[in-house]
C-alpha cells in the first residue's frame, strides 16, 4: 500500500520534495469571483486561526482535472454565496513549496476539498467530480450541526435523503446534547447527519438507508460509548469497491472482507438496486439476509468484473457471481465454490470464521513431460519437486510478461547446462504470476531466486548476489547440503539448442 500511496503522489502531483520555507512571501492570486477567495498560505493560516467555517478547494495548474473541477465548484457555490451562506469559500493553488500540506491535510490527489468548522477539518469531499455528488455534499455541510425538529414524522425527510441519520430524542438534557454536538463536530462522524427532538426520555437511533435498518443505542450516555456505537454500526454490510474506500477495506480490522464479483448488467442491477425493493432484487435480498447474521464479522465489497478484470482473474472463478475472502495481503485466499443460495453461503462463511476452510490454490497443469535440465514447477507439483528432502533445489520465479525475466532466461539456461552433471541438485523455475507458491515464500519482483536446502525446506534462502553464472555457482557451492556441484564448460551452440527446446516446451504447456 505504501507503494501505491507514494506512486499516487508522484503521478498526480509530479513535484520534487521541498521545504516549507518562504511560503509566507507569497502574494494572493487575483480574485476572479468577488465572493470566492483565491487564497494564499498566509490567508489560509489566518482563517484557521480565527476558527472560521469555510470550504477549502485545493487545485493545481499541473493537474488539468483539478482546474476543470474548479469551474464546477464556482458554479455550485454561487447560489449559496448569493443567499449569504454562513460559510466562506476558498480556492488554493497548490505549488511546489506547499508539500507540507500533503501531511497536514492528508490528501494524495487533486482536486482535494475540505470543510472546516471552527478552523478544523470537519469533513472531506470523497465523491466524484460530477455536479450532483458535489451539490449533495454542499447541501449536507450547510445543515446545522444538529438539526432540531418538532414532530417525529419530520425525521422521514432526513431518512429519505441521507444514507446515515442519527436521531436523538432528549429531555432537554444539556449534558447529553453537548456530547452529541461534540460528536457531530468530529470528522470521524462526518458522514452522519444528526437530528434531535425534545421528548419524554433520552433515546438515540441510527437509521441506515442502504439496508433500511434502525439500530437503537442501549449503552451508557458517555461520549466514547456513543461514538463507538456510531462507528461500529455505520458501515454498509455490502457496497461497491472504489478508489475512495479501497484502503478502508484493505486495513479492515473488525471483521473480514469478502469480495463479490459480478458480471453483466442484470447482476449489476440486482446489486445496485434499492435494498428495500425485496423480491425485485433477489441478490440483494440474499445479502440482506446475510447481514442479519454476519454484520460486524464479514463485509462484502462487490466489483464489476469488466472494471477489475485482472483482479478477478487472480481467483480463477469458473463462473460469476463469485465470492472470495483474502488473507495476508492477497497471498492466501478462500474461494466460494457452492451454489448461489443463502444456506450454502452462510455455511461457507461460518466454516471460514471457525477456521475450518483450507485456502484455494492457483496452479497451472502439471507438465506432461518434465525431463529438461530445468524442472518445471507448478503449484500442484511443488511438494514433489521443491520439497524433495533428498535434493537441494535452486528455484527461479519468473513471469512471461516480465522483461527482466526474459533477459535472465539465457543466463539461467547456461547455469543449468554447466551444472547438468551435479548430483542431488535440481535447477527449477516457476511462473509466479500463474501459480501460488508454497512454504510461505513471498517476493516483490520478477525474476527472484530462492534456494531450498535438502532436509530443511523451510530454511530457504533468497539469492541476493549478482545474477551471473559464476556468482550463482559460488552461492550453490557454499549452501548446498547434499548436492555435489560439478561445473562444466558449455559451448554456445549447446546453450542455444537447449534454449530452443525449452521454448518449444513452454509454448506446448
Amino acid at each position: 500500500m505504501k507503494f501505491f500511496f507514494y506512486l499516487s503522489i508522484f503521478l498526480v502531483l509530479s513535484f520534487a520534495w521541498c521545504n516549507q520555507e518562504n511560503t509566507d512571501n507569497e502574494t494572493a492570486p487575483k480574485t476572479e469571483n468577488e465572493a470566492t477567495q483565491y487564497t494564499h498560505i498566509k490567508a489560509y493560516r489566518k482563517i484557521t486561526k480565527e476558527k472560521k467555517d469555510f470550504v477549502f478547494l485545493i487545485t493545481s495548474e499541473v493537474v488539468p482535472t483539478s482546474r476543470e473541477f474548479e469551474k464546477t465548484f464556482l458554479k455550485l457555490v454561487k447560489p449559496y454565496q448569493e443567499d449569504e451562506s454562513p460559510l466562506e469559500f476558498h480556492i488554493f493553488d497548490f505549488k511546489e513549496e506547499h508539500q507540507f500540506l500533503l501531511v497536514e491535510l492528508r490528501f494524495i490527489a487533486l482536486p482535494a476539498i475540505f470543510f472546516f468548522r471552527d478552523g478544523e477539518v470537519s469533513d472531506t469531499y470523497k465523491g466524484n467530480g460530477d455536479e450532483q455528488s458535489f451539490g449533495e455534499w454542499l447541501e449536507k455541510i450547510h445543515l446545522p450541526l444538529v438539526s432540531e425538529i418538532e414532530k417525529t414524522e419530520e425525521i422521514e425527510a432526513f431518512k429519505n435523503q441521507y444514507l446515515l441519520v442519527v436521531f436523538v430524542e432528549h429531555t432537554d438534557d444539556e449534558k447529553i446534547m453537548k456530547k452529541i454536538n461534540d460528536l457531530a463536530k468530529n470528522s470521524e462522524y462526518s458522514n452522519l447527519v444528526f437530528v434531535s427532538k425534545k421528548g419524554e426520555e433520552n433515546t438515540l437511533t441510527l437509521f441506515r438507508q442502504y439496508d433500511s435498518k434502525e439500530i437503537i443505542f442501549d449503552g451508557e450516555w458517555k461520549k466514547k460509548v456513543i461514538g463507538k456505537f456510531l462507528i461500529d454500526n455505520q458501515k454498509p454490510f455490502c457496497q461497491k469497491l472504489t478508489r475512495e474506500n479501497f484502503e478502508m477495506y484493505y486495513k479492515m480490522e473488525d471483521g473480514v472482507v469478502a469480495y463479490l464479483f459480478i458480471e453483466g448488467e442484470k447482476e449489476k442491477e440486482e446489486i445496485e438496486g434499492e435494498f428495500v425493493s425485496g423480491e425485485q432484487y433477489p441478490t440483494n435480498v440474499l445479502i440482506n439476509q446475510l447481514s442479519e447474521e454476519f454484520y460486524g464479522k464479514v463485509w462484502i465489497a462487490w466489483n464489476d468484473v469488466a472494471e477489475v478484470q485482472k483482479f478477478a482473474e487472480k481467483y480463477l472463478f469458473e463462473s460469476y457471481p463469485g465470492l472470495v475472502i483474502t488473507e495476508d495481503q492477497n497471498s492466501k485466499y478462500y474461494r466460494y465454490e457452492g451454489e448461489w443460495n443463502l444456506e450454502d453461503i452462510k455455511s461457507w462463511l461460518n466454516s471460514y470464521l471457525a477456521g475450518e476452510l483450507k485456502p484455494a490454490t492457483k496452479s497451472q497443469p502439471i507438465p506432461e513431460t518434465n525431463d529438461g535440465l530445468i524442472k518445471r514447477v507448478v503449484r500442484k507439483n511443488w511438494e514433489e519437486i521443491v520439497n524433495d528432502k533428498t535434493k537441494d533445489v535452486f528455484l527461479n520465479i519468473y513471469a512471461e510478461w516480465s522483461s527482466p525475466s526474459k533477459k535472465f532466461e539465457q543466463t539461467y539456461k547456461e547455469l543449468a547446462q554447466k551444472l547438468s552433471k551435479s548430483k542431488n541438485l535440481i535447477i527449477a523455475e516457476i511462473d509466479g504470476h500463474n501459480n501460488d507458491l508454497g512454504n510461505g515464500v513471498t517476493f516483490a519482483n520478477y525474476p527472484t531466486q530462492f534456494f531450498f536446502p535438502a532436509n530443511d525446506k523451510n530454511e530457504f534462502i533468497k539469492y541476493k548476489a549478482e545474477r551471473t553464472v559464476e556468482e550463482m555457482i559460488k552461492f550453490l557451492k557454499e549452501n548446498c547440503k547434499t548436492a555435489e556441484i560439478i561445473a562444466e564448460e558449455v559451448s554456445e551452440k549447446e546453450t542455444v539448442e537447449e534454449t530452443e527446446e525449452e521454448t518449444e516446451s513452454i509454448k506446448e504447456l
